[in-house]
């Protein structure tokens, strides 16, 4: 960004809204991407905990899992956010075999302030999963469809945002 340079003497009011508003300016002129949103994250050893909220249910923990096809619910969860269940064809997991799944309807998750729509979250029994039993589900491939996806693991911090206006600076690695 294009550094703007104020005289430190005081400032009207009016002069210090003025200047805030060159500043914002300043950084959408840059073309610096403005975030949909931030959320924070927790480890848990290598796994990424975040805070999610089905519909107006109160929050619950899921897991980030970049690798899931489909965000899923455990079926206890889903059946305490009265959720009807439809049975599916098995899928595949990074264990060995067939896991059996099932699906409900559309639902929108919130983390933090990111709003997410979920087409077709997968139920599938997360019990034998290897992580913390408070997990009520994973946060699958519907976030990084959705959005550019930033991850900050000095600030344990999720950045989101819209690919469309997003151009990437700096050296952080695209993957």
């Amino acid at each position: 960004m294009k550094a703007l340079c104020f005289a430190l003497h005081p400032l009207r009011r009016s002069q210090r809204l003025a200047a805030s508003v060159l500043l914002a300016l300043a950084a959408s002129i840059d073309g610096a991407p403005a975030p949909v949103g931030t959320f924070p994250f927790k480890r848990d050893g290598q796994l990424m905990v975040v805070e999610a909220r089905i519909e107006k249910a109160p929050p619950a923990l899921f897991m980030l899992d970049s690798g899931a096809s489909h965000t899923v619910f455990d079926p206890t969860f889903a059946k305490e956010l009265g959720l009807e269940t439809k049975e599916a064809l098995p899928t595949t997991g990074t264990g060995s075999g067939a896991v059996a799944k099932s699906h409900t309807r559309a639902v929108a998750m919130t983390l933090h302030d990111v709003k997410l729509d979920l087409p077709e979250p997968w139920v599938i029994d997360l019990s034998n999963a290897p992580m913390p039993r408070t997990i009520r589900g994973l946060v699958g491939a519907e976030l990084f469809k959705e959005f550019v996806v930033r991850m900050d693991p000095l600030q344990s911090k999720i950045t989101v945002f819209d690919p469309a206006s997003y151009h990437h600076e700096g050296d952080a690695a695209s993957i």
